[in-house]
């Protein structure tokens, strides 16, 4: 009787570790399938595009881009890649102003939001002076100015404004109406927040070569 009661033992143990075991294993199982994310569809975070590799690191898009006599490659990082840009609206010629050794950046110190302004600037200034010391073996000549002096942060600042100067101006201009303007010696990028850093950033492409 001992004997089998000892066996029944046995048997409920046996059992109960199988049980244990299906459950522990179903379970990692599942944790591995919740924690473990889906690869995310190849042309949202990388694409070629006109034979330049574009890949998004940290909501920046960088690629790498030969300078203009092809001896050097350089890594630009913009914040739209250009296929988001495909449909911005350009008026005009705008790649016969590459490479402007004197040049203007200029915009109305009375724009509401000049912290996208400054974003603009800071990324269009940044890149061309990059790309243009590796073609030309000397810095750019590049100014950010003000358009007009009645505003004290102007102070700092030359006044020049498309009229002004026979000398290239890319004047940023935060207004509904998107666009990038070519206007005799000026370049004229406007658009609300964002859509103005997308115009600057479409200038460079086509400036690069990536798009028209």
């Amino acid at each position: 009787m001992a004997k089998k009661n000892n066996n029944t033992k046995i048997a409920l143990i046996v059992i109960i570790l199988i049980i244990l075991f299906l459950v522990g294993y179903y379970a990692k199982q599942n944790f591995i399938n919740e924690k473990t994310p889906e690869p995310m569809p190849i042309g949202e975070t990388e694409y070629t595009l006109n034979n330049h590799n574009f890949i998004l690191v940290d909501n920046l898009w960088y690629s790498l881009m030969k300078s203009l006599d092809n001896r050097l490659l350089i890594e630009i990082a913009l914040h739209f890649g250009p296929k988001e840009l495909l449909d911005y609206p350009v008026y005009g010629n705008i790649s016969s102003f590459i490479p402007i050794e004197n040049g203007y950046v200029s915009f109305d110190p009375l724009e509401p939001e000049l912290g996208y302004i400054m974003l603009a600037n800071g990324e269009f200034s940044l890149t061309l002076a990059k790309a243009y010391s590796a073609v030309q073996d000397k810095p750019l000549n590049l100014t950010t100015v003000c358009s007009r002096d009645d505003h004290k942060s102007c102070s700092i600042y030359p006044i020049i404004n498309c009229t002004n100067t026979n000398n290239t101006v890319i004047f940023l201009k935060q207004v509904n109406e998107t666009g990038i303007f070519v206007e005799d010696n000026c370049i004229i990028v406007q658009g609300k927040d964002e859509d103005l850093v997308k115009g600057i950033d479409r200038l460079m492409y086509s400036w690069f070569g990536i798009l028209p």
